[in-house]
C-alpha cells in the first residue's frame, strides 16, 4: 500500500483540509501469498453485502473522527499507533 502510493505521489496533488479514502482490494491464493488486485480512488460505501455494510458502517464514523479528533492530519502520531481501528503505517518525513 505504501509503494502504490509513493509511486503516484508525484502526480497527486495536495488540498489543505481534504481528505480522500482510497479502497484497496486484495486476493490470497491457495498458498496464502496476498496480491494486489486494485486501488480505487472512489471506492463504494454501497451496502452490497452483509460484510460491506458492515464494513461501511464501522469505517465512515471512525474515518470522520479521526479527520476531525485529529486536527486534520496535523496531530503527531507514531507509525504503528493505533488510532479508531486504523494503524498508521507510513509517516511523510
Amino acid at each position: 500500500m505504501i509503494d502504490s502510493l509513493l509511486s503516484v505521489k508525484d502526480v497527486l496533488q495536495h488540498r489543505d483540509r481534504s481528505h480522500e479514502l482510497y479502497g484497496y482490494d486484495f486476493m490470497v491464493d491457495a498458498d496464502l501469498n496476498v496480491w494486489l488486485i486494485e486501488v480505487n480512488s472512489s471506492p463504494s460505501m454501497e451496502f452490497s453485502t452483509p460484510i460491506t455494510e458492515k464494513l461501511v458502517k464501522q469505517v465512515m464514523p471512525q474515518i470522520v473522527r479521526i479527520v476531525l479528533d485529529n486536527n486534520h492530519g496535523n496531530t503527531a502520531h507514531e507509525v504503528g499507533e493505533s488510532i479508531e481501528d486504523f494503524e498508521l503505517i507510513y509517516k511523510q518525513k
